[in-house]
């Protein structure tokens, strides 16, 4: 199309590490990413996302895992865990605090007119348009908002991290089972820079 011009680009293999501030204690240097934000792994868990206003599919957090769970917010207390059948070692870096973007729905017949409300409202100005984060900053906020990395943005979904080296290809399929192996004695919102003793 004479209209458009599309370059193709990617990341060359010195892939920048996921250490950016304020989070980078999260990180280890093995933890590498090229177009994420920050972890490698973004998981979403079916039982929280119940709890979503009317109107907000789950995919607007843009998840590239969604897993199956029977407890909503069970994932605030996960610590390690293991892919399966793979056997792929993973442990929960942080949880992931969430931006305007999950503001607006993800697939073009998802409620319009509140797409549009959303982006007619600025940062600085909330509005009933803003969801899910007017709902989400009631209860999700880390420390109840007095964490000075978080602040004011409510957590959904959590970010994972490999357990030592990430390996060169894993394959992921539907039906594959993400195991607790070992969890937080506190919830991740109540004290996420805690070293955490871990219980099975």
């Amino acid at each position: 199309n004479a209209l458009y011009q599309y370059r193709l680009v990617r990341f060359a293999d010195e892939r920048r590490a996921a250490t950016q501030a304020p989070f980078g204690a999260c990180y280890a240097a093995s933890d590498r990413v090229a177009f994420h934000d920050s972890s490698p792994l973004l998981v979403a868990a079916t039982a929280s996302a119940v709890v979503l206003p009317a109107g907000v599919a789950v995919d607007r957090f843009r998840a590239n895992l969604v897993v199956e769970t029977t407890a909503p917010f069970d994932e605030d207390f996960w610590a390690d865990l293991r892919l399966e059948p793979t056997g792929l070692a993973l442990r929960v870096a942080k949880p992931c605090h969430r931006c305007a973007v999950t503001t607006i729905p993800q697939q073009d017949d998802d409620d319009d007119d509140h797409q549009k409300g959303a982006a007619r409202t600025t940062s600085t100005r909330r509005s009933a348009f803003f969801e899910p984060l007017t709902s989400l900053r009631r209860f999700r906020r880390v420390a109840d908002g007095a964490d000075a990395a978080y602040g004011e943005a409510p957590c959904f979904c959590v970010n994972l991290a490999f357990r030592g080296d990430p390996p060169a290809a894993a394959r992921v399929a539907v039906g594959d089972v993400l195991r607790v192996v070992t969890r937080r004695r506190h919830s991740w919102l109540a004290a996420p820079w805690e070293d955490p003793e871990q219980r099975s």
